[in-house]
């Protein structure tokens, strides 16, 4: 009996163990899951604030800001920079540097291209884990040779950038304090951000481009000779210089009135006609003339073309508008020196007719 109670106990001990270890080990598990969920649920929310930062009407410098306060809620990013590299003209740019060392005295634009650790990730198109040990190596083996910045970091991480189907940058963070120690989660995470911040940095960089197309656009539009003008909703909402001058009125008071204001009354009709077929898609002649009456009372002649185009993402009439008044002033006279002259002609005709009737009737009557 005695024997069989102390089997029955130490049954009853290994199957409490037993129990023991399976509930510790489950909980581990399940606070690793937990860890995971949270982790998951960070990222997730993360990456949509980035999104939302993106499309929020931020500077660069602003946006990539937010970024490196961000990243900061996945890992170690106390120090992080983001370079912008342009292979066709071997040099890089960096938009944004913050480190605890350096500060942003690194935050510099047309950097040549050396040996460094950016070089070495833009070069191998792979994250990049360096400690000490593995920064001996790479400047022993040649792969790098020129660091900039303090390089006595305990760990740096490196991730490329792929731009328009490119690798066009680096995103690198890297800590001096010896228990930050980067890992291969930790590249995955810099990574995924990393691909979020790239399609981020191609709409800065598509917007930068629209923005100076526009600045060169402008500034051909604001010295060119002809007139343009912009008219909306039966008001000019752009004139440049050249229109100020050709219609003799100020830009102030151009904008303020109804798009006609200048024109003559009596070529007012078919002008307002003209234009609102235009709205409506008929056909309309695709250079006309028309006066106008500047602000000192003379008239002036001049010539229109103009074309439905949107602005500020509404129907608006593009017109160019050019003087012709001295050009039609010289038609009119041409034609008027033409006219005296096909009339002396015939005067000189008739006189002729004239002296020769006069001239033949006297002979008749002698012969």
């Amino acid at each position: 009996m005695q024997a069989d109670y102390r089997d029955l106990q130490l049954e009853k001990q290994k199957q409490e163990t037993s129990a023991t270890l399976w509930l510790e080990q489950r909980t581990r598990e399940l606070q690793a899951e937990a860890r995971e969920q949270k982790k998951a649920e960070t990222l997730q929310r993360v990456f949509y604030r980035i999104a939302e930062r993106a499309a929020a009407d931020l500077s660069f410098y602003d946006f990539l800001q937010s970024v490196h306060g961000l990243l900061g809620e996945l890992l170690y990013a106390k120090n992080c920079y983001v370079c912008l590299y342009d292979a066709p003209k071997q040099r890089k740019d960096f938009p944004y540097y913050v480190d605890e060392r350096d500060g942003n005295a690194l935050q510099r634009s047309n950097v040549p291209y050396r040996r460094g650790l950016t070089e070495f990730v833009l070069s191998t198109g792979k994250p990049q884990i360096i400690d000490a040990a593995r920064l001996k190596e790479l400047e022993t083996g040649g792969q790098v040779t020129e660091g900039s910045g303090d390089m006595t970091f305990s760990s740096w991480l490196g991730v490329p950038m792929h731009i328009r189907g490119v690798i066009g940058g680096v995103l690198a963070v890297q800590g001096y304090e010896p228990g930050v120690q980067y890992g291969p989660a930790d590249a995955d995470i810099l990574s995924f951000v990393a691909n979020h911040v790239s399609s981020a940095i191609e709409r800065y960089q598509a917007l930068d481009e629209l923005r100076k197309s526009e600045e060169r656009y402008r500034t051909v539009i604001e010295n060119v000779g002809v007139g343009v003008v912009v008219v909306q909703d039966g008001r000019m909402v752009f004139v440049n210089p050249s229109l100020e001058r050709i219609v003799g009125h100020p830009r102030e008071y151009l904008l303020s009135q109804h798009y006609t204001a200048t024109v003559h009354p009596d070529d007012l009709p078919a002008m307002q006609e003209r234009h609102e077929r235009r709205l409506r898609g008929d056909e309309v002649e695709s250079m006309y003339s028309f006066r106008v009456v500047t602000q000192a009372g003379d008239v002036r002649s001049l010539e229109l073309s103009a074309v439905q185009i949107e602005w500020g993402k509404r129907e608006a009439t593009l017109i160019f508008v050019v003087d012709a008044t001295a050009r039609l002033q010289a038609e009119l006279t041409q034609r008027q020196t033409l006219q005296r002259q096909t009339e002396l002609n015939d005067m000189k005709s008739r006189f002729i007719s004239v002296a020769s009737h006069e001239f033949r009737t006297p002979l008749a009557f002698i012969l």
